[in-house]
């Protein structure tokens, strides 16, 4: 069935409202050593943040480091091909946090068991979903959970433990 024009304001209007209650997010960066995976991403991001945040892509963690120097990402994705997860992603949030970038990170894997969950939560990523989650909704729920307080907790989640906890 086509849709009307109404169809599509409706829809326009539902996704400003939805990014209306996201904080302004001036950069993110996207870590996927796939073009075609990073040009996915930064679409989707765009549905989800608007054009008005700034959107870098890299394949090396080197380059996200050098990059996220000047801009200070407020949030970053890795895509995680690899298995097993954990050296890579031990490796990436090491670089990332040695590096200086201090922002959330979001790990995309194909396949998200919950011991993988577990272990790479524990390795400092701020969420981890799979391929198939990687919709708008379910990466707006990504966003809101990493930056936006939540009740109880008074800060976002950047991975890194509160002022004076030792762990």
């Amino acid at each position: 069935m086509p849709y009307s024009g109404a169809d599509v304001l409706a829809h326009l209007s539902e996704l400003a409202r939805q990014r209306a209650a996201l904080p302004r997010v001036s950069c993110i960066f996207v870590l996927a050593k796939s073009v075609a995976d990073g040009d996915r991403l930064q679409s989707i991001l765009r549905a989800v943040v608007g054009y008005d945040t700034q959107i870098v892509v890299a394949q090396s963690l080197d380059e996200i480091v050098r990059l996220s120097k000047p801009l200070q990402p407020l949030f970053g994705i890795f895509l995680n091909d690899a298995n097993p997860p954990t050296p890579s992603v031990k490796h990436v949030m090491r670089g990332l946090r040695a590096g200086g970038v201090g922002c959330p990170v979001a790990v995309i894997r194909d396949v998200v068991t919950p011991a993988v969950r577990c272990e790479v939560l524990e390795l400092g990523a701020s969420d981890v979903l799979t391929r198939d989650e990687v919709c708008g909704m379910r990466l707006r729920e990504c966003l809101l959970r990493s930056l936006v307080p939540q009740p109880g907790e008074g800060r976002a989640n950047s991975g890194d433990p509160p002022a004076g906890e030792n762990t």
